[in-house]
């Protein structure tokens, strides 16, 4: 158990602390393994964007037309597609009902037609129905509500829950909401809706009862399976159709004479600056927005904003020194020019670039000594201390406080405190003592022994499972 006085650094104002330069560096010399950095490059840069200009997208969609039309009277589809595809789908392949690509799921779909095209991302998608077979089982789609069964004396109870929610779905109510209200299945926050599913997949009973439909709608009947009662409405009729589908995929690319442009406005710009004060003026009269990457490190790939970027990273640390203006980088989407702004060599950071934190610790020294001497001029009890010294000063208790322990409760971080408390005879005070956010004085009140330990083998076992482990 232990006591201690707390006064917080910010008893005292900033404004009453003055530091120079000299004690900040000095601050930053004695100190130097906190302020450690790694080799870094900062950089500001304009970049010209390569994205597709409306003539390049109104002669894209005139292909795309051309595309379609050759697509409707090819004869070989699984060919046309694997030629002409730009994509990462498959060009041909089978599709089961719940396998339909998105975009045409909830299309009726017709042999020999072609859909699309769709977009997404820059990438033009058109689907065409080679075939429309039959396969060797047949799927459905539906949605259910279960009522479990697996507790003794429940299945009474679930059957007239069920049988009541049926009756309200015969008389209207939504499917979906009463779904999410009743259903013990983890399809409930779907609303029951099960999805697609092929013969074989289901429990017999529940599976029977679904193929042997041959329309859409809800089940008038409770069916009963091993898990329980369930209402099922069937969303999708039982089909053994299946789609032999060619897919052509086409990227909307920048046109030559597109890039070309935006090369040209790169080069102009590139040729017009020759430091970083002339970067910042030429892009201010262009209107071109700057950006800034800082502490690139050297092994980087991408920069932020320009994604794969390394060619920019080799000139930064191999070519250019601060202030230099870089040749134009030819990027996947854009053409760069940047400018180096910052050299950080790896060691003890600059002064300038830490500053902020360095006088931050140098006024909370300051602000510790005073405290501390001030302190030194009080006595009597904790309590009468901080009665003394002001509103600021305030005086707690804790009655867990371990050895292991490195904080103090409305203190925060304070391992000497700890640490000082376990040297005290009981009833003995500290000297006033210097932590990260403010001055203690602990008391120790009652300490109490560790007890020996009779069996070491625990600790044996764990340290022989350590080394095996290494």
């Amino acid at each position: 158990e232990a006591q201690y006085l707390y006064i917080p650094y910010y008893a005292i104002s900033d404004t009453a602390i003055s530091v120079t330069d000299s004690q900040l560096s000095t601050y930053l010399s004695e100190n130097s393994d906190d302020f450690q950095v790694d080799e870094g490059r900062s950089i500001r840069y304009v970049s010209f964007s390569v994205a597709p200009s409306a003539d390049d997208s109104t002669y894209f969609m005139q292909e795309m037309d051309q595309l379609r039309l050759n697509f409707v009277n090819a004869t070989n589809d699984s060919s046309f597609a694997a030629i002409n595809t730009d994509g990462t789908q498959q060009a041909y392949s089978t599709y089961a009902p719940g396998e339909l690509p998105a975009r045409i799921q909830t299309v009726e779909l017709s042999e020999g037609d072609v859909y699309g095209p769709f977009t997404n991302n820059g990438l033009y998608t058109l689907y065409k129905i080679s075939e429309v077979t039959e396969d060797t089982v047949s799927y459905a789609k539906a949605s259910h509500i279960l009522f479990k069964t697996d507790e003794e004396g429940s299945e009474a109870e679930a059957r007239q829950q069920a049988s009541q929610v049926l009756q309200q779905l015969r008389n209207g109510a939504d499917f979906a909401e009463l779904a999410r209200e009743y259903s013990e299945d983890v399809t409930a926050s779907q609303g029951g809706d099960l999805g697609w599913f092929p013969e074989g997949r289901m429990v017999q009973e529940f599976e029977e009862a679904i193929f042997s439909q041959n329309e859409t709608g809800l089940i008038p009947r409770l069916i009963e399976t091993d898990y329980g009662y369930h209402i099922i409405r069937v969303t999708e009729a039982p089909t053994s159709e299946v789609y032999k589908i060619a897919t052509v995929e086409r990227e909307l690319y920048p046109s030559d004479a597109t890039r070309d442009q935006a090369y040209r406005q790169s080069e102009f710009f590139a040729s017009s600056v020759d430091d970083a004060e002339s970067f910042t003026a030429q892009a201010q009269q262009d209107s071109i927005n700057i950006r800034t990457a800082e502490d690139i490190r050297s092994t980087a790939q991408t920069i932020s904003g320009l994604g794969d970027a390394r060619q920019v990273v080799r000139w930064a640390y191999n070519d250019a020194g601060r202030g230099d203006v870089s040749p134009v980088f030819e990027l996947d989407d854009a053409y760069v020019v940047a400018v180096l702004t910052e050299v950080t060599e790896e060691g003890t950071a600059e002064l300038e670039e830490v500053r902020d934190e360095v006088e931050a610790k140098v006024k909370a020294q300051v602000k510790g000594e005073q405290i501390v001497e001030k302190l030194k001029t009080l006595s009597g009890s904790l309590q009468e201390i901080a009665d003394a010294f002001g509103p600021d000063a305030n005086v707690y208790s804790t009655s867990d406080l371990s050895m292991s322990s490195n904080t103090l409760p409305n203190v925060g971080f304070a391992p000497k405190a700890v640490g000082k408390v376990f040297a005290l005879n009981e009833g003995e005070v500290s000297e006033p003592i210097e932590g990260e956010n403010g001055v203690v004085m602990i008391q120790l009140e009652a300490l109490t022994e560790a007890a020996e330990i009779a069996d070491y083998s625990s600790y044996k076992d764990q340290l022989q499972q350590q080394a095996q482990q290494r």
